[in-house]
């Protein structure tokens, strides 16, 4: 497990179109001692992945977005990072994310809704893997 001074050094990217649920997720990562970037949507998380690739340690959004969904945001971004690690949020179960036809490759699922406990706890697995 990660201590809070090497957590410090870990950086987030949050993506949530949901202001109250991104606002909530930074909130809690903060907390956990993360430094934590936010974006909107997809599309805008991946303006700021282009300009800073190698600064995020993990990405974590809602797989259902406007724009750009999580998982399309995550396809893009292993493009040019393939060993990031993913974090997607959805309220969605996995199977019906497979019926909407949104598949989350190389990424790990947390379900909402979560407690504080449990995401930190994705995030750390997450950046374990």
């Amino acid at each position: 497990m990660a201590s809070p001074a090497e957590r410090l050094q870990q950086v987030v990217l949050v993506v949530d179109d949901d202001l109250v649920v991104r606002a909530l997720v930074v909130r809690i990562l903060r907390t956990a001692g993360y430094q934590v970037f936010e974006a909107g949507d997809g599309a805008q998380a991946w303006m700021h992945f282009q300009r800073q690739p190698t600064v995020f340690d993990i990405l974590v959004a809602d797989v259902v977005m406007p724009r750009m969904t999580g998982t399309e945001l995550a396809a893009r971004v292993h493009t040019l990072r393939p060993e990031l690690p993913v974090l997607l949020m959805s309220g969605y179960t996995p199977t019906d994310l497979l019926a909407r036809g949104l598949q989350a490759e190389h990424a790990s699922l947390v379900t909402k809704p979560f407690n504080g406990d449990a995401l930190v706890a994705a995030v750390r697995k997450a950046l374990r893997a």
